[in-house]
């Protein structure tokens, strides 16, 4: 109970649904198909998260109201994949706009960026939030 609450809490429905293809094992929320590595992946989404937040300089918490101040909650951060299997986050609500208004103030667009790593048990995220002139190809904006 209190597991799908927490899911449905700091995760989106697509993380969501990745970790129970996956395989979530453990009798988590997983239909028990994929390769087991569902919850794996959903450390990586969380550590993601938890990046991100650094990142902006706010952590993920309510703040003040306004775009430079804006609330950061855990849905607004999603770990997503390009075509290519390129891990990348997606920003929404008071994340982007933070971004947003940080690179605008820098004459630039918000780019983030990010690398994943799961080996042996361990989940290792890097994510870099950055402004670029243009977005290029394998980049996403936030």
């Amino acid at each position: 109970m209190y597991g799908d609450r927490f899911l449905s809490r700091v995760f989106v429905e697509g993380e969501i649904a990745e970790a129970q293809r996956r395989g979530m094992g453990g009798g988590g929320r997983g239909d028990g198909r994929g390769d087991g590595r569902g919850v794996g992946y959903l450390a990586s989404c969380f550590a993601a998260k938890e990046c991100v937040g650094k990142a902006l300089g706010t952590g993920v918490r309510r703040l003040g109201a306004g775009a430079r101040n804006a609330a950061v909650y855990w849905r607004d951060i999603e770990s997503v994949r390009l075509s290519s299997g390129k891990p990348c986050v997606r920003l929404g609500g008071g994340a982007r706009r933070i971004a947003m208004a940080r690179a605008a103030g820098m004459g630039c667009v918000a780019c983030a960026e990010m690398s994943t790593s799961d080996e042996g048990g361990l989940t290792q995220v890097i994510v870099v939030v950055h402004g670029v002139e243009e977005i290029g190809e394998g980049m996403i904006a936030v």
